[in-house]
């Protein structure tokens, strides 16, 4: 198993000291018990932060599906007004008669 050697305040060690006595195990479980803690607060910590990151690009691309709906819409319309304008509009001529 890997080693890490750590150098630490005297008042860390004092509390490390009295957090394993009153667990009743050596100071270096209460180490690694404590940084497996943080690690998986911090782990958690990120994946809500992805999760929340994961929504807001959800709103951001149903508001881009929004727009190009709209956009889509106005080439139509566009298209629609620009063949009206190169069909010529016959008008019926009328012719009295005599």
């Amino acid at each position: 198993m890997p080693t890490i050697h750590l150098s630490v305040p005297e008042a860390l060690y004092r509390n490390l000291k009295a957090m394993a006595a009153e667990y009743g195990v050596q100071i270096t479980d209460v180490v690694k018990f404590l940084v497996k803690e943080g690690l998986e607060r911090r782990l958690k910590q990120r994946r809500i932060a992805e999760s929340e990151r994961l929504e807001l690009l959800e709103v951001e691309v149903m508001y881009l599906k929004d727009m190009l709906e709209e956009l889509f819409r106005r080439v139509d319309d566009l298209k629609e007004a620009l063949e009206e304008v190169k069909t010529p509009v016959i008008e019926p001529e009328i012719v009295e008669s005599r």
